[in-house]
């Protein structure tokens, strides 16, 4: 993942991405997920599905949301891609209880 992270236009093949292993870094997620959210992809939606199949992993996104939402404030206001999404409680619940959780943005 973190060769791909950079320097690869994604945008014009795919706008579905599943991404197994969250970085723990708002900034290199932003990097991660700018190969398909881009000028010039043609899909009207693009999406991005986090697999979390333990804590820590959600950990690691979780730091990553709160990163994101931290550089957007400093930033003036910019939305990073990471704010557009949403990590909520049941996927907390569903790590406590053994199961495989999503987090889209």
């Amino acid at each position: 993942m973190h060769a791909c992270r950079t320097q690869f236009n994604l945008h014009d093949r795919w706008s579905d991405n599943l991404i197994t292993c969250a970085l723990p870094v708002g900034e290199g997620t932003e990097q991660l997920i700018g190969r398909t959210v881009r000028d010039g992809q043609p899909a009207e939606e693009v999406t991005v599905e986090f697999l979390l199949t333990v804590a820590e992993s959600y950990r690691d996104l979780a730091q990553a949301f709160a990163d994101a939402r931290a550089s957007s404030l400093l930033e003036g206001g910019q939305p990073k891609k990471l704010c557009y999404g949403e990590c909520t409680d049941s996927i907390i619940e569903s790590i406590k209880n053994g199961e495989h959780a999503y987090a889209s943005t």
